[in-house]
């Protein structure tokens, strides 16, 4: 009993001189392992405690122990085994978890931190799976039977937390595709709001009605998500119904002035921009104007809106036409029109006629680079300035 006692005192003083953190060699080693080694220095005791098994287990077999004595004393190494390989199978986990979680905040992909948080429970619980039995068949219990109960009751439970499962494994599809980040706005199904959480089993929306909706993951990553955030531009679309009164030289006229607005307001993308007549509605003739503003900023694009809406209705006033009221109406002659205007228009149209210069049905690539951002915007005289 003293030679093994003093084995025992010996093999741990052999773990503590070779294992230390500031040794040469342990310094080296941790220096080729990862440039984070201050993360690698918590799986110093569990490998101690394997050096000192080693070093044990060596001098048992110089020491010839009694056979009484050798089973009891083999069982009691075997079971330190199981407890040290475990012990440092939880440390390693837990410095791979910090080096994944320090390299996701260096890159900034924060939605992807419980994916780790996830994985690293996953193999612990493994290894403590694995760690149970060993120790169990260490001490003379036969596994076999309680790995094949263990079989029958995960179908049981598999089969029961079905929908669980299936929030989890949406929770991964959306953390790891990442079709929406916390803080974006997005449009999901037939609602939209703003994402206040990613979960592993269900996602959080704030609405526009300020509620906080909780969409399972399962059903969140099987739907249609738009994401409005991410939009580089917003789409600016209309359709000016005009009255059957208006000529041709006036539509000409006012294509000619529409498709200058786009081309010249410095905050529309001039490409595309485009402005054409559509076609004869049922109570009107109809012009579409499409364009895209340069800004994803929603509270700003409803300022441009309304600036491009208000020159819109200024050109169709000077093109002496009127947009058609959809309704059934009997005209009294040309009221609502202006006579007038009507002829200094297709005046106009005519001089460009005759002067090869008429920008339909293209307007050439010099004209257009020369109206880039000639508007003023806001315009003279408002007190509003446009947002960044």
């Amino acid at each position: 009993m003293i030679g093994l006692a003093v084995l025992v005192a010996a093999s741990l003083l052999v773990a503590v001189l070779l294992i230390r953190p500031n040794m040469p060699l342990a310094r080296w080693l941790f220096a080729r392992l990862s440039p984070h080694r201050e993360l690698l220095f918590p799986i110093t005791a569990p490998a101690r405690l394997l050096v000192a098994l080693a070093a044990f287990r060596a001098g048992r077999i110089a020491l010839e122990l009694p056979i009484a004595v050798e089973p009891f004393v083999g069982g009691v190494e075997k079971f330190l085994l199981v407890i040290g390989v475990t012990w440092l199978a939880f440390r390693v986990i837990d410095a791979l978890g910090a080096l994944a979680r320090n390299s996701l905040l260096m890159k900034g992909e924060t939605a992807s931190l419980p994916i780790v948080e996830l994985s690293q429970r996953a193999m612990k619980i493994a290894v403590a799976v694995i760690a149970v039995l060993m120790l169990l068949e260490a001490v003379g219990i036969q596994v076999s039977a309680l790995i094949a109960a263990i079989g029958v009751g995960g179908i049981g439970l598999a089969l029961a937390a079905q929908r669980t499962v299936e929030n989890l494994f949406g929770g991964l599809a959306v953390i790891g595709d990442q079709p929406v980040r916390v803080g974006d706005f997005c449009r999901f199904g037939d609602r939209q709001g703003t994402v206040e959480r990613i979960g592993l089993w269900s996602t959080r929306v704030r609405t526009l009605d300020r509620s906080v909706v909780s969409v399972p993951n399962a059903h969140f990553a099987s739907l249609q998500i738009e994401n409005i955030t991410r939009r580089d531009r917003i789409l600016f679309e209309a359709r000016l119904p005009l009255r059957y009164e208006t000529s041709p030289d006036q539509l000409r006229w006012l294509l000619v002035r529409l498709r200058e607005l786009l081309y010249a307001h410095p905050r529309v993308d001039a490409d595309p921009a485009r402005v054409r007549f559509a076609g004869f509605g049922p109570a009107s003739l109809t012009v579409e104007l499409f364009a895209y503003v340069r800004t994803t900023d929603y509270e700003d694009y409803l300022a441009v809106r309304e600036d491009l809406y208000l020159r819109i209705m200024d050109a169709v006033a000077a093109a002496g036409t009127a947009l058609a009221i959809p309704a059934q109406l009997n005209y009294s002659g040309a009221s609502g029109l202006d006579p007038e205007r009507a002829r200094a228009v297709a005046a106009e149209v005519q001089h460009w006629r005759e002067a090869g210069e008429l920008p339909l049905p293209e307007f050439p690539p010099d004209r257009v680079k020369s109206l880039g951002g000639t508007l003023d915007y806001p315009p003279k005289g408002s007190a509003d300035r446009p947002r960044g």
